[in-house]
C-alpha cells in the first residue's frame, strides 16, 4: 500500500514510513471472515457510541475545530479492522471535522496467519482513509504502544518527537494494565503512558480525552502493582484520615481489609480489588498530570463494566471503560520569601486541586454501571447497538449471518451467568 496525498508539512513522509507500513500488498485471498471477536458484541459498540463518540464530539465542539477547520487528532490501537474509526468517522463528518487518527497495531510476522492479517489491515487503512471525513495524513504503523518508552522506534519519535499533540487517546486493550510488573522492562505500558502524558502535558494548552478499556481481575494485574495500588490508597490515607472509613461506607472496599488504619492487600476480597483497582488507576492519573508543568486537572467520564469471565461466584465487572477529560491549570506559585503576597490571575492550590480530582473519581467510580444489566433492562439500546454493529462488521467484510449465529451463542451464555450470579431476575 502506498501512502500518497499527503498534506503540506508531511515533507518525507514516506521515508519517515520506511518499515512501518508495507509498500505494496501481497496477492493473499481475501474471504469474507468468520471471526467473532470479543469487540464484536453490541456492548462494545454501545460504549463506542455512548462514551467515546458522544465524548469526542462534545470536545470538538468545545474546541471549535469545525470553525478554525483544525482536524481531529486521534491516537488508538484501532486493531486489524479499525472499528473504532470507521465509527468516529460519520459522527465526525456530521458536525463537519475531519478526523485525522494515527493507528497503532502490531503484527508479528512471525505468526501464523501474518500476512492475512497485514492485507485485511492494509485494506481497512485504504477504506477508511478514503472516507470524506478522513483527513488523507492519517495512517497506520505496525508497532505496539508499549514501544513509546523506546527512544529508536517510530512509534516514539511520531508521537513525542513530533510537534503534533492529540485530542483523543484511546488505549482499547486485551489484557490488564497492571498485567506486567513495573521491573520487569522499560518498554511497558507505564512508562509509555508517562512519556505520552508528559508530551501532551507539556505541548498542549488546550482540553483533550484518555479512554482506558482494560481488564481488572485479581489475576490479570501483577502483584507488584496491586502493592503500588494499595500504598495509592494508603497514601492518601495518611493525609485524609476520613478516606478509608469512606472507601469502607461507600462500598469500595470491605471493613476487614482494613487493620489498624492501614489497607492490608492479603485481607483484600475479589469486590475490594475491584474497587481499589478503578480507584486507584484514577489517582495514578491524576498524581501524573497534576504533578506535571503545566499542570493539568483530571475529571473522570462515566465509566462502564462488563463480564468477560463468566464465573457465577464473581458477580464483579471484569472489564472496564473507564474516560477522563483534562484541563489545564495555572498552579499558584508561592514565594518563599513572602515577598510578593497578592498574586493576581486565575491560579489554584495544588493540593486543593489534586482532593478535588481525587473526590470525582472516587465519585464516578461508585456510580460506574454495569452495561451488561443495563443493555438488559433496556433492549432498545440493545438493538440499536447491534444494527449499528452489524453495519459496521460488514463494512469490515464478515460474514452477518455467522456473527448473529454465534452472537445469540454469547448473549445466552453471558445471560446464564447474570441469572446464575444474582444480576437479572430469572426467566419465568
Amino acid at each position: 500500500m502506498k501512502i500518497q496525498d499527503r498534506e503540506e508539512g508531511w515533507d518525507g513522509i514516506d521515508a519517515f514510513l520506511e518499515g512501518a507500513v508495507p509498500s505494496s500488498i501481497e496477492r493473499v485471498e481475501l474471504v469474507t471472515k468468520k471471526q467473532f471477536l470479543p469487540w464484536h458484541k453490541p456492548r462494545k459498540q454501545w460504549l463506542r457510541t455512548y462514551q467515546w463518540n458522544k465524548s469526542i464530539s462534545q470536545l470538538a465542539q468545545d474546541l471549535n475545530l469545525a470553525q478554525i477547520e483544525r482536524p481531529l487528532n486521534y491516537l488508538s490501537l484501532p486493531g486489524q479492522d479499525l472499528l473504532d474509526i470507521r465509527d468516529l468517522s460519520p459522527v465526525c463528518e456530521e458536525i463537519g471535522v475531519k478526523l485525522k487518527f494515527l493507528g497503532l497495531n502490531y503484527i508479528d510476522p512471525k505468526k501464523p496467519n501474518s500476512k492475512q492479517k497485514q492485507v485485511e489491515q492494509d485494506l481497512s487503512e485504504n477504506e477508511v482513509r478514503g472516507m470524506n471525513s478522513v483527513d488523507a495524513a492519517s495512517f497506520v504503523i505496525n508497532e505496539k504502544f508499549e514501544d513509546i518508552s523506546r527512544k529508536e522506534s517510530i512509534t516514539y519519535d511520531r508521537l513525542i518527537n513530533s510537534h503534533d499533540t492529540f485530542d483523543v487517546v484511546n488505549i482499547d486493550l486485551c489484557n490488564s494494565f497492571g498485567h506486567d510488573s513495573p521491573a520487569d522492562s522499560t518498554e511497558n505500558l507505564y512508562n509509555a503512558l508517562h512519556n505520552l502524558f508528559s508530551k501532551q502535558a507539556e505541548s498542549r494548552s488546550e482540553d483533550w480525552l484518555f479512554f482506558i478499556t482494560t481488564r481488572n481481575s485479581t489475576h490479570t494485574v501483577h502483584t507488584d502493582v496491586w502493592d503500588i495500588f494499595v500504598r495509592i490508597i494508603n497514601a492518601k490515607a495518611v493525609v485524609d484520615p476520613d478516606f478509608l472509613p469512606t472507601l469502607i461506607s461507600r462500598g469500595v472496599i470491605s471493613e476487614r481489609a482494613v487493620v489498624d488504619g492501614v489497607l492490608i492487600l492479603g485481607q483484600m476480597t475479589r469486590r475490594c480489588h475491584v474497587g481499589v483497582f478503578g480507584v486507584s488507576i484514577g489517582f495514578w492519573i491524576t498524581h501524573l498530570l497534576i504533578g506535571q508543568r503545566p499542570a493539568w486537572r483530571v475529571s473522570m467520564l462515566p465509566s462502564y463494566g462488563y463480564h468477560v469471565y463468566l464465573n457465577s461466584e464473581d458477580s464483579s465487572c471484569d472489564m472496564v471503560s473507564l474516560a477522563f477529560r483534562f484541563s489545564k491549570v495555572r498552579i499558584r506559585p508561592n514565594d518563599p520569601h513572602s515577598l510578593a503576597r497578592n498574586l493576581v490571575g486565575d491560579y489554584v492550590n495544588e493540593a486543593e486541586c489534586k482532593a478535588e480530582c481525587e473526590e470525582q473519581i472516587l465519585t464516578q467510580h461508585c456510580q460506574q454501571v454495569d452495561i451488561d444489566i443495563f443493555l438488559y433492562e433496556n433492549p432498545a439500546h440493545y438493538d440499536e447497538a447491534l444494527t449499528r454493529s452489524k453495519e459496521l462488521l460488514s463494512s469490515a467484510r464478515y460474514d452477518i449471518d455467522h456473527y448473529l449465529n454465534e452472537l445469540d451463542v454469547k448473549m445466552k451464555e453471558l445471560l446464564g451467568y447474570l441469572r446464575e450470579a444474582g444480576l437479572i431476575k430469572q426467566a419465568a
